[in-house]
C-alpha cells in the first residue's frame, strides 16, 4: 500500500511507502529527487488527519493547512486557490543538526478533484478504520 501524490503540471511525484509502525519512507520523483525515512512518533494520525480533512472538503478553502513531523524531517503545507489548484509546499530535512545536513523545499500542484482519492489512499496506508 502506498500514497501517491502527482503533480498536475510537471513530472513531479511524491510517494509514501513501506509503513512500519511509526515510520514510513517518502520518495520524491522528478526534478529534484530524493528519499527519506520519516517518523510519526507522537503524531501517528496527524498526516492522515490532514489528508482526510482536505479530501472531505466540498469546495476550495482559504488559508493553509499543515503537518510537521516531530523531528522536523518532513513538513507539509497545503493551500488551495479559488479555481481548485491545490498547492503542496514540502520541506524535507536530511541529517538535522549534522554538519552535512541539507534541506529541500519543493512545491507540488495538483487539482482539487484529486483530494478524495488522496484521502482514501491515506486511510488505507495508515490503517485507519481497519481491524
Amino acid at each position: 500500500m502506498e500514497i501517491s501524490l502527482e503533480s498536475a503540471i510537471s513530472s513531479r511525484r511524491l510517494i509514501f511507502t513501506n509503513r512500519d509502525g511509526e515510520f514510513f519512507n517518502l520518495e520524491l520523483l522528478g526534478n529534484p529527487s530524493t528519499s527519506i525515512r520519516v517518523s510519526t512518533y507522537t503524531d501517528d494520525n496527524g498526516l492522515n488527519n490532514l489528508f482526510t480533512r482536505i479530501g472531505s472538503l466540498s469546495r476550495p478553502w482559504k488559508g493553509t493547512l499543515n503537518w510537521k513531523s516531530l523531528e522536523g524531517e518532513l513538513a507539509i503545507k497545503v493551500s488551495c486557490s479559488s479555481l481548485g489548484q491545490v498547492n503542496f509546499e514540502i520541506s524535507i530535512l536530511e541529517l538535522a543538526g549534522h554538519p552535512e545536513g541539507s534541506r529541500l523545499d519543493i512545491g507540488l500542484q495538483t487539482e482539487f478533484g484529486q483530494l478524495a482519492e488522496l484521502a482514501i489512499q491515506s486511510k488505507l496506508f495508515f490503517g485507519v478504520g481497519s481491524t
